[in-house]
């Protein structure tokens, strides 16, 4: 018998493989209840009535995992935020295996104005909080010059995991892969608010 966790994660799983198949038009009680294997009675009861919680619960949960939002880094220098970018990169890669329609999603739905776009954009947003107070602290900076570290680390780990999600790699060609973005990180970024913040 599986848990109410197990229940909801079978429930986001099939949810958002059928909008990667069919679109939101494909999302109803039945076709999730048939996908997912729990029945519509659990589905209303403890999900809600309408297509959007089904949408909702879906993005939140596997979104959530995905950002990573429920760990709690000890971030107090460069080298540490170093070490959870690629952290981030791995557990990336790791998702995109586990679920390779995920990513292709989050760049065909973020900031689309219906259910799916709102909570992709909302975990977004808590994403790039927690990392705009990491960068600070790391580098002690200001929250401008945070962002515009958070944007491009950001856009550089989703362009690599966008990229595997079409063409996954083997274990060798992923840690080489790794090894490049610790390098392009610490050079770009790194050296980057080290000349800033000392003035350079």
């Amino acid at each position: 018998m599986r848990t109410k966790e197990e229940k909801y994660m079978r429930v986001a799983e099939s949810v958002l493989k059928i909008v990667s198949a069919r679109g939101l038009v494909g999302i109803s009680h039945s076709t999730v209840s048939r996908a997912s294997g729990v029945s519509r009675p659990w589905l209303y009861a403890y999900v809600g009535k309408t297509k959007n919680s089904l949408v909702e619960l879906a993005a939140k949960s596997l979104g959530e995992i995905y950002a990573g939002v429920s760990r709690n880094p000890d971030v107090r220098d460069a080298d540490s935020w170093l070490d959870l970018q690629i952290e981030d990169i791995q557990e990336g890669f790791q998702m995109g295996r586990q679920y390779p329609w995920l990513i292709p999603l989050y760049f065909r739905f973020r900031e689309t104005q219906n259910p799916l776009g709102e909570v992709i954009d909302m975990v977004q947003k808590t994403y790039v909080d927690r990392q705009i107070q990491f960068a600070m602290k790391a580098f002690n900076i200001d929250k401008e010059l945070a962002r515009f570290v958070v944007d491009a680390s950001t856009a550089f780990k989703l362009n690599l995991e966008y990229q595997a999600s079409f063409s996954p790699h083997t274990a060798q060609a992923e840690k080489q892969i790794v090894d490049r973005a610790r390098r392009w990180l610490k050079g770009a970024v790194i050296n980057l608010m080290k000349e800033k913040v000392g003035g350079g």
